[in-house]
């Protein structure tokens, strides 16, 4: 949606295919590191930003078996910005959409399904989708691949991966904020489990628990009551909602996977984001990078757009652009974790 925004606002003709029909998300990334709002500020949309409803937190505090080990300043990691900001998705994308709406040249189109590509020999000229029960064609200069880490484009385009690691998986589930919890983020540490909590605006707590891929089905058949009771174990404030757990309907499994696509670049289409390149939990920055790869993949649209050259070696220049860094974010985010999954501090403990 921020690729879209500011290519409306550049005046180009723009139209976002959505297919789910609002843009509600659970459990989709929520933070936005300091260097988010350093690109909202570049591109004229801090003031937007802000406005929108979010929960601000400057530390990262670590409990072993719920008593603090160490607490972490974000304040010295920036100066302007010394805090990481959390906004629901739906929020922002509803924020931004709101924005986009104020451009005649901007239309988005909900519950639209792409189903295959145009193409004009090796050019692709735009997609067909399907919705309200028929079908319908969509013809562009240049197609957005930003369609998510499942992407239907990438799919089609039978694009191939340069790697992938999927090490964890995160049991995300939400409850109500306990009078207990300190505004922040916290990471508790137990022989049982890994928990990250982090604020839910506006009243809630989202809490992970941190397991390698094989102990989700290991868990299940376990049952409710035996994860109820390590919960109770990690911290007293998990009391209440494990008392009430009966199920597993109230956990949302998320695979940490890491990817990079080999190709980001074809005749007529880039993909950005997560269709690009997907980014674990791990740092909470996944939301920072894939809107970094948007932006850059909007100054070169701009550019591609004046000489009229959308060919896979112009469009290509997103990739020279982003790739080193976000393959830098992933090397971080596999060295950690052995730290968040495998316990090997809580082992010393």
């Amino acid at each position: 949606m921020v690729s879209a925004l500011l290519l409306a606002r550049a005046g180009h003709q723009v139209t976002v295919l959505e297919k789910n029909q609002d843009f509600a998300r659970e459990f989709r990334g929520e933070a936005l590191q300091p260097r988010f709002l350093h690109s909202m500020v570049n591109e004229g949309l801090l003031s937007l930003v802000q406005s929108l409803p979010h929960e601000s937190f400057s530390d990262l505090r670590m409990f072993y078996r719920g008593k603090e080990l160490t607490r972490i300043g974000l304040s010295r990691l920036d100066a302007e910005f010394p805090y990481v900001t959390w906004i629901p998705q739906p929020t922002l994308l509803n924020g931004l959409y709101e924005e986009a709406k104020k451009h005649s040249n901007f239309d988005l189109r909900f519950g639209a399904r792409v189903s295959s590509l145009l193409r004009e020999g090796e050019k692709i000229t735009g997609v067909k989708f399907a919705i309200g029960g028929g079908e319908e064609s969509l013809e562009s200069d240049v197609v957005i691949g930003a369609d998510g880490r499942f992407s239907k484009l990438r799919h089609l385009l039978n694009s191939q991966l340069a790697y992938s690691s999927y090490d964890f998986d995160v049991m995300w589930f939400e409850m109500e904020r306990p009078p207990s919890y300190a505004h922040g983020a916290d990471f508790f540490l137990s022989p049982d489990m890994n928990c990250l909590i982090l604020p839910k605006h506006p009243n809630k707590i989202q809490v992970g628990i941190l397991v390698k891929p094989a102990e989700v089905k290991e868990q299940r058949k376990k049952g409710a009551a035996w994860i109820a009771s390590r919960l109770k174990r990690v911290h007293p404030m998990f009391e209440s909602f494990a008392d009430e757990l009966i199920d597993f309907k109230a956990f949302t499994v998320l695979e940490a996977k890491i990817e990079m696509v080999k190709q980001w670049a074809y005749p007529g289409l880039v993909l950005v984001g997560d269709a690009a390149h997907t980014c674990s939990p791990a740092g909470a920055i996944g939301v920072t990078i894939a809107v970094e790869t948007a932006i850059a993949a909007v100054h070169v649209i701009n550019k591609c757009a004046e000489t009229g050259d959308f060919s896979k070696e112009a469009l290509g220049e997103v990739q020279r652009l982003r790739e080193h860094e976000v393959r830098r974010v992933h090397k971080i985010q596999r060295r950690a974790v052995g730290a968040i999954v495998g316990n090997p501090l809580t082992r010393r403990l």
